[in-house]
């Protein structure tokens, strides 16, 4: 019997300490890097979306790819990419670690429609209270201290 899987992921990940780092001018083209990456992984990223201090994506990946393998890849590369970009002048990072959700296929498409509408949503819920309420909804135990990686002081 051959192997049949469709096994989707709505993933959330910051930025580091969740400063404001992800310019609007090459937003895009980093959610078109993710998209790269995703179909050399044998994905397909399905929406992305996000405000300046972190990222929203539904992927569709196969069974040979383990979401925590595919991530580490995903952001190291992008952080990469971010950074040797002529018109950044910091040091871009992702927050440690990142928060993904199984998704059904039938609601894909209302996932598709939160994802993409990130920027009107966070006009009413700042991210960290958005991530707690989807820990939540998901059923997620977590310790809210560690939602948000802390700055060193």
């Amino acid at each position: 019997m051959s192997t049949y899987t469709k096994l989707l992921f709505h993933v959330v990940f910051a930025t580091k300490y969740r400063k404001r780092t992800i310019s609007p001018q090459w937003e895009q083209d980093l959610y078109a890097y993710i998209s790269a990456l995703t179909r050399e992984k044998n994905g397909r990223l399905l929406a992305s979306g996000g405000t300046q201090d972190h990222a929203h994506f539904l992927f569709l990946l196969p069974p040979t790819m383990a979401i925590s393998d595919f991530l580490r890849v995903a952001k190291a590369c992008s952080s990469k990419w971010i950074n040797e970009r002529p018109d950044v002048h910091f040091r871009f990072a992702w927050q440690t670690g990142f928060s993904a959700f199984s998704v059904s296929d039938a609601v894909v498409p209302n996932v598709q429609k939160y994802i993409q509408n990130q920027k009107e949503h966070h006009l009413r819920e700042s991210s960290q209270e958005e991530l707690i309420r989807m820990l939540k909804l998901a059923g997620i135990e977590f310790v809210p201290r560690f939602v948000v990686e802390q700055e060193p002081e």
